[in-house]
Parts: structure tokens; C-alpha cells; sequence
């Protein structure tokens, strides 16, 4: 089973009652959001906390990560239907028109 099949079936709402604890890997496929964002979150306050579950290993109850997507995105509301850009929306001219990587001479990227 993969990893996104786990973490479906432990966040549906008939698990919920076990509240099972989810690992980082976990949290950040749920909310989209990056390792280091969280961790700058739990820092600032607008994430919930995680406990240490192991001497290298954190996790957040799920009932934790429910509660906190609520709270930020409305209940029933999944973070992706909130931050994903309308379909229509088009490409901004700077972003259409910024340059990529380019290889020099010898074979190597450079960054402009």
C-alpha cells in the first residue's frame, strides 16, 4: 500500500475516533506544506506543536492536523481546493517570460 493509500485511510472520518499519529511525512503530503515551513510554523505558533515519538522521529495526532485545517480553511475544506489557482487563471508575463537554466560553453547550468 502506498504512502498517499495509508494516509487516506487513516485521516477518513470513521478513523478519526482511533486518532492515529502521523509522522512528517504524513502532515506534509496532508497540508502540501514543505518540511521546513512546518517546522518555521511550529516556531511561530500557527502550527500545532509535534511530540517526539522517537529519539529521530516526531508525529502529530491526526485529530491535531483535523483541527488546524479546519481552523484555516473551513470545515469540509481541503487545503488544495483553497490554495490551488483558478482554472482560467493565466501565467504571469514575468514568469512566461523569465529566462531558465542555461548551459555555457563547456556543458555546465548556469543560473541567470
Amino acid at each position: 500500500m502506498n504512502r498517499q493509500a495509508i494516509v487516506a485511510e487513516h485521516t477518513r472520518p470513521e478513523h478519526r475516533q482511533q486518532d492515529w499519529i502521523l509522522g512528517m511525512n504524513d502532515v506534509v503530503e496532508m497540508t502540501g506544506v514543505s518540511r521546513a515551513t512546518l517546522y518555521v510554523w511550529m516556531t511561530q505558533g500557527i502550527f500545532p506543536q509535534a511530540s517526539k515519538i522517537g529519539l529521530r522521529r516526531i508525529g502529530w495526532r491526526a485529530s491535531q492536523i483535523d483541527r488546524w485545517m479546519e481552523q484555516r480553511f473551513g470545515p469540509g475544506e481541503a487545503p488544495a481546493t483553497r490554495l490551488a489557482a483558478p482554472a482560467d487563471a493565466s501565467v504571469p508575463a514575468f514568469a512566461a517570460a523569465a529566462p531558465g537554466r542555461r548551459r555555457s560553453a563547456n556543458g555546465k547550468r548556469n543560473c541567470i
